[in-house]
């Protein structure tokens, strides 16, 4: 073998090695973000924001349309109640399997075996129907707030919303 083809062997090695190392950061830096006891948060932040919009609707009676409180029944009523393959059940089993975490290998190894896909997935489920309602609530606030402003009065109650929503405040227990 030529000296020349050790030379360049040697340095194939050699940056080889550097380039690994200097990629192990960007590697490490794409990871955590991605794993389950860095996204757990996020869902349980989103979660609670989604129950505090579910509330603030029915308190405020927005949620009227027989359609419409049947969607909402299903996906949001079942938040609250706890009621098979509902959000708050899954948020159990995966709050509970990501604080059983110890060790960032124990992370790493949830993350393989798609635990942070599970939590991926219930997020997406909580953002849509957040997003659902948000929208719903929106758009009664603007049929009330012209309701209001039609009627002319001042003293500053709207009607109440229907037997539906009072029904369901009922069952909530909400003022």
């Amino acid at each position: 073998m030529p000296a020349s083809d050790l030379g360049f062997n040697i340095w194939g090695v050699i940056s080889s090695v550097l380039g690994t190392i200097a990629l192990t950061p960007v590697f490490i830096g794409w990871l955590k973000p991605r794993l389950p006891t860095s996204l757990i948060t996020g869902v349980v932040e989103i979660y609670k924001e989604t129950q505090d919009i579910f509330i603030t609707a029915l308190r405020d009676g927005l949620i009227t349309d027989a359609d419409e409180l049947h969607h909402f029944k299903d996906n949001l009523l079942e938040l609250m109640t706890c009621t098979t393959n509902s959000a708050t059940i899954d948020l159990d089993r995966l709050r509970a399997e990501v604080y059983a975490i110890k060790t960032w290998r124990q992370d790493v190894a949830k993350w393989w075996r798609g635990l942070s896909g599970r939590i991926w997935i219930l997020q997406e489920k909580l953002n849509s129907m957040r997003a659902d309602l948000a929208q719903r609530t929106s758009n009664e606030r603007l049929k009330l707030a012209a309701q209001y402003k039609k009627r002319g009065t001042s003293d500053g109650k709207l009607e109440a919303s229907g037997k539906a929503a009072a029904h369901i405040r009922s069952r909530l227990r909400l003022p």
